[in-house]
Parts: structure tokens; C-alpha cells; sequence
């Protein structure tokens, strides 16, 4: 099972908060430096327990053990000691770090994922980290211009070419997350084993996804609509 979540809008409103009073850079050693780390790590421990309480859920409903392999976050800042008395910060935007163990690097809903052993976590060029996924090829709002959001298409993204199925309850979220938003993940595992920075332990085919349950409220509202257009022939 492979968990995907972060802070849930928490991390990005302090970010909001910084950024209130312009783009200034901070000084990590500055209170204004320190206030936004202690805010930023506790963001960051918010994201972990929620990734904790959806493994937990799904387990429960799968009537299955769980048993924690590892918890890797991307897009966070980390302390990284100091140099010549300047304290020094690490910003890993779209990388997770790659010297904590084995690295999942997930790919799309429609493609492979791939969970790999970094080989060089301290060179200097990668500053210990991998990509941290396929990532976006196409931002969420083109993706409406690029897939059709009618009943056909919405089947054809409720599955996938492994078989497999896709759990979401918002047609709009289905189309942003469609496989064709992604780019490549099997370029990007090519490029990190070719520069000797990861090797491949192994893959996973997607069986499941889930994006988003249908609300008891939206459920709700369906239904009546259903109702009185039955009533209304």
C-alpha cells in the first residue's frame, strides 16, 4: 500500500502567512527564520499523522495487518548544520531525501511505481535526494481541455491497463489525475539508475487507487435529482 497525502492546505497557509509580507528571503537563524521552521515542522508532523491515520483506515477496511515500511516527504525544508556560522537549509521540491533507506518513487494510476535502493545518498550533485515521482506533465486545469469528462471517458479512468480499479467520487478529480497528466515514470527510474544514483528493488502494479470517496451529501443530492427526474417522466 502506498499513502500519498500531506499536510491537508496547513503547510500551505503558513507559506500564505510568509508570504503576506513579501518575498523576502529569511535568515533560518533570524526569529522570523525560526518562527517559520517551527511552524513548517509542524506542518510537516501533521502530513506523517496523516499518513499514518489513512494507512490505518485502509488496513481496517482490508481487514489486513499493517506494518510500516517507511515515510518519505517532498517538498519541505530541513536545518542542515552550519557553515562558517550561517545556518544552512535544504529545500527538496519534488525530491524526497535518499538517505533514509529504500525510496518508493510512484508512478501514475495507469502506470507502474517502482520502490528503489538510492546507491550515491551523499553525493554532492544530488545533495541526497531522488525524484520523488513521475511528476506533472500538464497542470490540473488543462487536463480538462485534454480529457473529455463524458460518461464513456469516465469509465475508461475508473480503470486502468493492469486491471485495476480507480476509487473517486469527483469526476472532476478523475480527470485531473488521469495517467496522461503524468510524465514518464519509466524515463525518470532510466535516468536515476543510468547516473548510478538508485537501483530497482521493485515494482508495483496499481490495484486499487483511491482519490476521493462520493460525499454523503453529493450521494444525497444525486439521488433526489435521480428521483425527480423519474418523477418528472
Amino acid at each position: 500500500m502506498l499513502v500519498h497525502s500531506g499536510s491537508r492546505g496547513l503547510g500551505y497557509s503558513i507559506l500564505e502567512r510568509v508570504l503576506s509580507n513579501g518575498q523576502a528571503s529569511l535568515d533560518p537563524a533570524s526569529d522570523e527564520g525560526k518562527s517559520y521552521m517551527d511552524a513548517h515542522d509542524h506542518a510537516v508532523r501533521w502530513a506523517k499523522l496523516n499518513r499514518r491515520i489513512i494507512a490505518e483506515r485502509a488496513a481496517a477496511a482490508a481487514r489486513a495487518d499493517l506494518r510500516p515500511v517507511n515515510d518519505l516527504a517532498h517538498n519541505m525544508v530541513e536545518r542542515q548544520g552550519s557553515v562558517g556560522g550561517e545556518v544552512m537549509a535544504l529545500h527538496r521540491k519534488g525530491a524526497a531525501a535518499s538517505d533514509r533507506g529504500l525510496v518508493p518513487v510512484p508512478g501514475s494510476r495507469g502506470t507502474l511505481s517502482y520502490l528503489v535502493e538510492p546507491l550515491a545518498p551523499m553525493r554532492t550533485e544530488a545533495l541526497a535526494s531522488l525524484a520523488h515521482g513521475a511528476g506533472r506533465k500538464y497542470d490540473r486545469a488543462s487536463m480538462h481541455g485534454r480529457v473529455r469528462g463524458k460518461k464513456s471517458d469516465v469509465a475508461r479512468l475508473e480503470r486502468n491497463p493492469y486491471g485495476g480499479i480507480v476509487v473517486c467520487g469527483d469526476r472532476g478529480l478523475l480527470v485531473e489525475e488521469a495517467p496522461e497528466a503524468y510524465k514518464s515514470i519509466d524515463r525518470v527510474i532510466a535516468d536515476l539508475v543510468e547516473f548510478g544514483l538508485a537501483r530497482v528493488v521493485a515494482t508495483f502494479r496499481p490495484l486499487v487507487t483511491f482519490k476521493k470517496a462520493q460525499s454523503s451529501v453529493a450521494a444525497s443530492s444525486s439521488k433526489r435529482e435521480k428521483s425527480w427526474k423519474e418523477d418528472r417522466r
